[in-house]
């Protein structure tokens, strides 16, 4: 008698409880982390949509003006919404590029505001093509939100040339 109640105080899980646990655990890990890679991945697609929205905007604003935004030489009479006292006032110089090379100030948003690679935004913003900044900022260093549209997953857009 002593033999048998020794046993069954020692009873625990068996191993195929154990088996079914850890499986149980395996798989909400696996649907944890699935789940956030469906997240990333949906948060990169919204980036390149936003990249080609802009794409389709600058090439609608080429088309619409004769002109690259940023570039364009007579903003304030070709640009409906553009006042003097704006930003979108700046005038390009023509050449049918944006602006110079500033590898040197990607990510640091401080672009002059006569630059092109910074008005290039405003114009597009002016022309109603994207919306997203403040096209009548006259912040000396612009901000993504303000005079540089933001990205979906952090950070910003910038426009050089290489």
């Amino acid at each position: 008698m002593t033999k048998t109640q020794l046993n069954r105080s020692q009873a625990g899980f068996t191993l195929v409880e154990l088996a079914i646990v850890l499986m149980i655990i395996g798989l909400l890990i696996g649907g944890i982390l699935r789940g956030q890679e469906l997240m990333e991945n949906a948060r990169v697609t919204s980036t390149i949509q936003q990249s080609k929205a802009y794409d389709g905007a600058a090439t609608t604003f080429r088309d619409a003006y004769g002109s690259l935004p940023g570039d364009i030489t007579n903003p304030q009479v070709r640009l409906a919404n553009c006042t003097a006292a704006g930003s979108c006032s700046t005038v390009g110089n023509g050449n049918g590029l944006i602006g110079t090379v500033r590898i040197d100030k990607l990510g640091t948003n401080s672009f002059l505001m006569t630059d092109e690679n910074r008005t290039f935004w405003t114009h597009l913003a002016t022309a109603r093509l994207i919306s997203g900044i403040n096209a009548t900022s006259t912040a000396p260093n612009g901000a993504w939100g303000d005079q540089f549209p933001s990205g979906k997953i952090g950070g910003g857009f910038h426009v050089v040339q290489l």
